[in-house]
């Protein structure tokens, strides 16, 4: 049996505090993978609290896990070009997902395109193919993905196969009531998690519903839907640990998830999800 711990967090928008609880977290939770599910950025950094985009950069490639992977979220935007340029590419990789996918061993994460706010700088900095960020204008830039995902997911989930649908990551939450609200849900992800039923999803955006209701993860036929909602001055975020039954690309046999600070606790078993 191979295991994988994964740090999923989002909404960190350059904060200080957010930053420095997010090193003391990888530190003692050593995860093999974290993910920042949105809004890396954003929030103006010429408020008190805040990394200046240069430094953030610096900071997250300090982080000490082996992997780090981006997706978008609608902050991520003028300042997503200077975070590029900061960030030291010799040391680390830069993992940005747009309706692409990862593998880190057996785990297959899917990265969902955010369709808030603007994406350009965003698409004008991602590769042509693959997902390490590039700072060569010529082998960089992408075209918008609709939110109809026909066109996108569906042949990618075809060339993935079964480990495809292991983990999405999308900023916005495919799912309203109970953690999320109806303006921040996108019906296009609703659909999408509907139809092709991953195990596991995990959004953000909307920081306030989920400590509202008191309720961070909620089922939309089998798949379980995370959003543990940021807060200002206290980290929020998940701890994801994946069985997997093999060394290669595969569906995992068991899903632990623990929220914090709730630190409350979720148990998948697919096998008894999906035939």
């Amino acid at each position: 049996m191979i295991t994988l711990r994964v740090l999923t967090v989002t909404d960190l928008h350059q904060s200080l505090a957010l930053g420095e609880q997010l090193l003391r977290a990888v530190q003692t939770q050593r995860p093999d993978v974290v993910a920042v599910v949105g809004d890396v950025l954003g929030l103006a950094e010429a408020h008190a609290g805040r990394f200046t985009t240069w430094a953030w950069a610096r900071f997250l490639a300090d982080l000490p896990v082996e992997h780090l992977v981006f997706t978008r979220g609608n902050h991520d935007q003028e300042e997503w070009g200077i975070f590029v340029c900061a960030w030291p590419h010799a040391r680390r990789p830069l993992i940005a997902l747009h309706g692409t996918a990862q593998a880190f061993g057996p785990l297959v994460i899917v990265g969902f395109p955010c369709h808030t706010g603007w994406d350009g700088p965003w698409r004008e900095m991602l590769p042509k193919t693959g997902n390490m960020v590039t700072l060569d204008p010529r082998q960089s830039g992408r075209k918008s993905l609709p939110g109809k995902t026909s066109r996108w997911l569906r042949p990618l989930l075809r060339q993935l196969g079964p480990a495809g649908q292991t983990l999405w990551l999308m900023h916005e939450p495919p799912l309203a009531a109970p953690i999320a609200h109806p303006m921040t849900c996108n019906p296009d992800w609703t659909a999408a998690v509907a139809r092709h039923q991953p195990l596991l999803t995990v959004s953000g955006h909307d920081h306030d519903t989920p400590r509202r209701t008191a309720t961070w993860q909620a089922r939309l036929g089998e798949s379980f839907c995370v959003n543990v909602g940021q807060s200002v001055e206290t980290l929020h975020y998940t701890v994801m640990e994946f069985t997997f039954p093999a060394e290669t690309p595969c569906l995992p046999t068991c899903i632990v998830v623990r929220a914090f600070p709730v630190d409350e606790q979720l148990e998948i078993n697919p096998g008894k999800l999906i035939p």
